[in-house]
């Protein structure tokens, strides 16, 4: 069974970004150990806008169709609208190579 997760990633794309920070969320799909990149997304940066909410809810909904949020720090505010549209949220600081990684090496359990 695959899945897709979005991850946060900083201007130069090495780094996981704070959710609320992220202009860019890189999407890969992951299945027997083994992840794809699939897509770029370019996101609206919801905490520097004065309609944060709207903006939080078209970046939930650009990331509707991943399983998984993974970002450096994510508010509780966008926590619940993730998890409200079905999406988990995960926390993990570093590259994201090392979180491509890591989510690899679970992706068989699911």
């Amino acid at each position: 069974m695959s899945f897709r997760v979005a991850i946060a990633i900083d201007a130069n794309g090495a780094n996981l970004a704070h959710f609320g920070r992220a202009s860019r969320f890189v999407v890969y799909e992951f299945s027997s150990g083994s992840a794809a990149l699939l897509d770029t997304r370019t996101a609206e940066i919801f905490c520097q806008q004065l309609d944060k909410q709207q903006r939080l809810e078209n970046v939930s909904d650009l990331l509707a169709d991943c399983s998984a949020v993974v970002a450096a720090a994510i508010g509780p505010c966008a926590r619940q609208e993730l998890r409200e549209a079905n999406v988990q949220t995960l926390e993990f600081n570093g590259c994201v190579e090392d979180a491509v990684r890591t989510i690899s090496q679970y992706s068989h359990l699911n």
